[in-house]
C-alpha cells in the first residue's frame, strides 16, 4: 500500500500524459477529417450548381423573368430527382429570384432577393465570385423557419449550399444556387477515418503506453532496489534487526543524548554443535527464532542488534536498575521457552 502512494503520483501523471496524448490525436484525426468533408462538399456543391448552370441553355431568358422552355423544366424536374440535389435555384443579376425548383408549377415565385435570402454571401456572390458554404440540419435550423418551409420542413444532417455566377463573355448574367446534401459521404468519411483515428489512438496508446509501464516498472524497481540496500546497509539480512554497525551508530547516538542506557548481550549456548549436527538452515531458522523472541521484549526506543553469528544486543532505554535485572530475566525466560 505504501508503494502504491509512493508511485501514485508518477503513475497518475504518466496515465494523464498517456490521455492527453490520445485525445490529441483524436482532435488532430477529428479536425482533419471535417476539413475534408468540407473541402468535398464545397467542391460538389459549386460542381453541381455549374453542371445545372451549363445545361440550362435559356438560362438568360429565365434571368429575364421568362418562363423555362419545356426542355429546361424536363431537365430541372430530372435533376431534382437524379444525384444529391435536393433544391436550386436561379436568381438575376440583380440578385432578385427568378425560378425556384420548389414552385416550377407556379407562374412566378415569391419575390425574393439574394440579399434577405443569405445576405452573409450576397456581397461576394453579386460581385461575381462563387460561394459555398457547409451546414448541418441543426446549424441551418437555427436560422429561421422560411428555409424550413422550402426544404419540406426536414433538413440534410449535413449538406452544401452553393451560389455560382454564371457568365457569358465575362458578364454575369445570373447566379445559380444548388443544395447539394452530402450526409451519406459525410457519413461515409467519419466512418472510414474514424476507424483510422481509434487505430491511431491505439498506435498512440501503444507508443506511449508501453515505454510509461516500462518506465514506470524501472523507476518501481530502482526505487526497491535502492531501499533494499539502503535496510541492507543497516540490517542484519538474515534476521532484519540491526547490524553490528548500525546498532553502534544509534547506541552512540543514544547516549550522546544522554539516554540511560543498558545493553545486554545474549550468547546462544552450544549453538555450532546444533548447526553442525542439524545443518545450516535449522542454524539460521534457530538465530532468526531468537530475533523475533527478542523483539517481542523491547520496547519502541529499545535497539535490537545482531553482532555476528550467534552474538545479540538489546540496548535498553532504563529507568531504574531493577527494570534492568526484570528484563535479563525475562530474556532468559523467553529464550529458553519451547517453541509451540
Amino acid at each position: 500500500m505504501r508503494t502504491l502512494r509512493r508511485d501514485f503520483p508518477l503513475v497518475a501523471g504518466l496515465a494523464l500524459f498517456l490521455v492527453l496524448a490520445v485525445w490529441a490525436a483524436v482532435l488532430v484525426t477529428s479536425s482533419a477529417v471535417n476539413e475534408l468533408l468540407h473541402q468535398d462538399a464545397e467542391a460538389e456543391g459549386e460542381s453541381w450548381a455549374g453542371y445545372l448552370a451549363a445545361n440550362v441553355t435559356d438560362l438568360p431568358q429565365i434571368v429575364a423573368g421568362a418562363r423555362p422552355s419545356a426542355e429546361s423544366m424536363a431537365f430541372f424536374e430530372k435533376a431534382q430527382k437524379v444525384g444529391n440535389v435536393f433544391l436550386y435555384k436561379i436568381y438575376a443579376p440583380s440578385g432578385a429570384l427568378r425560378l425556384s425548383s420548389n414552385e416550377l408549377d407556379e407562374e412566378s415565385p415569391e419575390a425574393e432577393s439574394i440579399v434577405v435570402h443569405n445576405p452573409e454571401v450576397a456581397g461576394a456572390v453579386l460581385a461575381g465570385e462563387t460561394v459555398v458554404e457547409v451546414k448541418s440540419g441543426s446549424e441551418a435550423a437555427a436560422e429561421g423557419d422560411e428555409e424550413e418551409e422550402e426544404l419540406g420542413g426536414e433538413r440534410p444532417a449535413f449538406y452544401s449550399e452553393a451560389y455560382v455566377p454564371v457568365k457569358l463573355d465575362g458578364k454575369v448574367v445570373g447566379i445559380m444556387e444548388a443544395y447539394v446534401d452530402q450526409s451519406a459521404k459525410g457519413a461515409s468519411f467519419h466512418r472510414r477515418i474514424g476507424g483510422v483515428a481509434i487505430s491511431l489512438a491505439a498506435i498512440v496508446a501503444i507508443a506511449f503506453g508501453l515505454p510509461a509501464i516500462g518506465f514506470t516498472w524501472r523507476t518501481r524497481q530502482k526505487r526497491q532496489a535502492d531501499s533494499r540496500a539502503n535496510f541492507l546497509a543497516a540490517h542484519d539480512p538474515l534476521t532484519g534487526i540491526l547490524n553490528r554497525a548500525r546498532f553502534m551508530e544509534d547506541l552512540d547516538e543514544a547516549v550522546r543524548l544522554g539516554c540511560p542506557v543498558v545493553v545486554h548481550t545474549i550468547d546462544i549456548k552450544r549453538f555450532k554443535h546444533v548447526n553442525d549436527m542439524f545443518g545450516a538452515e535449522v542454524g539460521d531458522e534457530i538465530l532468526r527464532q531468537v530475533a523475533r523472541r527478542l523483539q517481542a521484549l523491547g520496547n519502541k526506543q529499545d535497539l535490537l542488534g545482531r553482532f555476528g553469528g550467534d552474538q545479540f544486543a538489546l540496548a535498553e532505554i532504563v529507568r531504574n536498575m531493577g527494570q534492568v535485572t526484570q528484563t535479563a530475566r525475562r530474556i532468559v525466560e523467553r529464550l529458553a521457552r519451547r517453541s509451540t
